[in-house]
Order: structure tokens, then C-alpha cells, then sequence
């Protein structure tokens, strides 16, 4: 997804920190425009400046896609800005160094992530946890097994359903059934839509992860009932390992991804991919 970069205002400091963001233009992002107090911006703009958030407030639903980075003196100020609805800030004193760029990959990372499916679902199941906190379990336990010279396991699922239902509601009933077929200190999470994911910390070996992967897809191999009605699941599934130098999760997670990308939907009887 590219993101027109728009600058409110004629502050320095947001022109500074706009063209930043930019960079040399290989980083998703177009402009900048200069856009003053009521002027209507696409939707997907991403609004730099001390009025950021005030022209965000007016016109922009939420739903349009439309990013506030506001330009403030103090922490204190930003965090106020937040608490009322801007998306980011950064201080005026930080816009000509690394700050800008940092906004910019978050942006990137959360667009990656909209589009690969990969959100931030919420559900109270036992040992399941939301993507936010999930991401965080990856480059925690990433350091940690790097550090012990061992090797973690990212299994991720995409699931559908037949008839189809509310993601919602299938996501209860096919979290709480990767919790009973997981050990105790494993992980597993929503990520919201139709996708999964478990994170296996430490103690198996290549083997053991591929005999656990087969574990979560037949968790899923029976009819689910929702509402009444048999609702049968079918998914393809991938696994990654994490623990080397590399512990960015949603690296890791876009390699599962590809993993998965590279399997077939199943009744539960095609092999398992996986990237290394």
C-alpha cells in the first residue's frame, strides 16, 4: 500500500520530519503535500504536523485509513495527543534524526500486516494471547533461546470454514481446541481473520515441532458446532523456526506466512510446509 505523505501547517519542523519519513521515496510513501485546516486529504494519507490531529478529527473517519503524526515539544504533549486520537507523534527536537524513520517502518509493518491477513484478535482462552502480545512472546523468547543456543518454532495456520462464519466466533471454538492440543509453556494466538499461530518456545526438536504441527491440525479435524449447525474446517499450515540473529517478528511471521502460502488446503491429510 502506497501512503500520500500530506504536511499541515507551514512548520519546519513537520517538513523536516515528512521528507524523512519519505526518505528516497522506496518506502511506500508519495509527497509530501502541503494541506492546510478543512482541506479533505484521500483516503490512506498519512498527515504530518502540529494540526495533524485537529484536521484528523474534523473530516476523517477512522475507517478512511488516514494516519496523524503530530509534531509536539514533550513527551507529555504527545502522549496527550495520543490519549485524544492522534496516531503517532514525534518531538520537534528528534525530527532530523531516526524518530521519522522509526514512524515510518511502524506504519509499514502494521500495512504489511492488514494485508496479510494478520491483525490483533482478542480471545480469553487459556494460554492464548492477542497478536499484539504474541508479536512481543516472539523477539522476547527469540533473545532467550538465542542465548541458551537453542531453537524456537512459529506454526501458523490459515484457516477457512464451510459454511462460512463470523471469523469471531470461529476463532473461539478453533483457539480453544490449539490450547488443549498444545503443551503447557507453548503459545498459541489469533491473529485475527482467518489466521493462527503457536509459538513453541524451547524443548523439541525439528521432529517433535513437526509431530506437534500435526497435533493442531488434527485439534481441527472434526466438524465444529456453531449455532446449530456442523461447520466443517479446512486449513493449510507452516512453521519457521526463530532464535538466530534475526528476531523481528513480523519477519518471522511473514516467513511462516510463506510457508503456508506454499502448502495446500487439506482435510487434514497434506503435508506440512516449512521454511527454514
Amino acid at each position: 500500500m502506497e501512503r500520500s505523505v500530506f504536511i499541515s501547517g507551514a512548520d519546519l519542523a513537520a517538513q523536516v520530519a515528512a521528507q524523512r519519513m519519505i526518505g528516497d521515496g522506496d518506502r511506500g510513501f508519495r509527497g509530501p503535500v502541503s494541506c492546510e485546516m478543512g482541506v479533505e486529504v484521500p483516503p490512506g494519507a498519512v498527515i504530518v504536523g502540529c494540526l495533524a490531529q485537529e484536521i484528523c478529527s474534523m473530516g476523517e473517519p477512522r475507517d478512511s485509513g488516514v494516519i496523524s503524526v503530530v509534531i509536539v515539544k514533550d513527551h507529555a504533549a504527545g502522549m496527550e495527543a495520543v490519549r485524544t486520537g492522534a496516531d503517532h507523534y514525534i518531538l520537534a527536537a528528534d525530527v532530523d534524526g531516526p524518530v521519522p524513520e522509526t514512524v515510518a517502518l511502524q506504519i509499514r509493518r502494521a500495512d504489511r500486516a492488514l494485508v496479510g491477513g494478520f491483525a490483533n484478535g482478542v480471545i480469553p482462552a487459556e494460554n492464548c494471547v492477542d497478536g499484539d502480545a504474541f508479536r512481543w512472546l516472539i523477539s522476547y523468547s527469540g533473545s532467550v533461546v538465542h542465548r541458551h543456543g537453542q531453537i524456537g518454532y512459529v506454526i501458523l495456520l490459515r484457516v477457512l470454514s464451510e459454511p462460512s462464519v463470523p471469523s469471531r466466533f470461529l476463532a473461539e471454538r478453533i483457539s480453544e481446541r490449539l490450547c488443549n492440543a498444545m503443551r503447557s509453556a507453548d503459545i498459541v494466538s489469533w491473529l485475527g481473520r482467518n489466521w493462527f499461530a503457536a509459538l513453541v518456545a524451547t524443548g523439541l526438536t525439528l521432529e517433535g515441532a513437526h509431530i506437534l504441527a500435526g497435533r493442531l491440525r488434527d485439534a481441527c479435524e472434526l466438524p465444529i458446532e456453531i449455532d446449530g449447525k456442523q461447520v466443517v474446517v479446512r486449513c493449510n499450515i507452516g512453521m519457521t523456526t526463530y532464535g538466530g540473529n534475526e528476531i523481528d517478528p513480523d519477519m518471522i511471521l511473514d516467513r511462516a506466512a510463506a510457508a503456508v502460502d506454499q502448502s495446500t488446503w487439506s482435510n487434514f491429510s497434506d503435508s506440512m510446509q516449512e521454511v527454514p
